[in-house]
């Protein structure tokens, strides 16, 4: 179990290594919110990835240079990640305000039904947003 404290050090690990979008996927209607997470293996830095898989779902892989492990969330898993570790930020505190006030307006999705065009337009002005605060 995480204690507010293990949020706090999820907040500052995630400042320094994290990442958060707004990307499009192949077949779906819209971007989706995604927050992923890299660190290089250790016994400790495993363990607190394996807690983060835990706690927040998503997923949790080896990375490809198999130095390290690469954590994956998103949609609700994403949004429920950065609403508890947000408010702990400083880097990264706005990207996660931005994403989550996105993620908070967006339509529901139903499958089959085409994405409204009036949300496309924000979706677009919000990415840039989020990729100018990368910089």
């Amino acid at each position: 179990m995480m204690t507010r404290q293990d949020y706090s050090y999820v907040a500052g690990f995630f400042d320094g290594e994290g990442c958060i979008g707004l990307y499009r996927q192949k077949g779906r209607n819209g971007p989706v919110l995604s927050v992923n997470l890299y660190q290089n293996h250790g016994y400790e830095s495993d363990l607190l990835m394996e807690q983060i898989h835990l706690k927040w779902g998503g997923t949790l892989h080896q990375a490809r240079d198999g130095k390290g492990y690469l954590y994956r969330a998103h949609a609700l898993q994403a949004y429920r990640f950065l609403r508890d570790i947000g408010p702990r930020l400083r880097i990264k505190k706005r990207q996660a305000e931005i994403a989550q006030e996105w993620f908070e307006k967006r339509p529901g999705r139903t499958q089959g039904v085409a994405y409204p065009i009036e949300y496309m337009f924000e979706d677009t002005q919000t990415i840039q947003q989020l990729a100018d605060l990368k910089k």
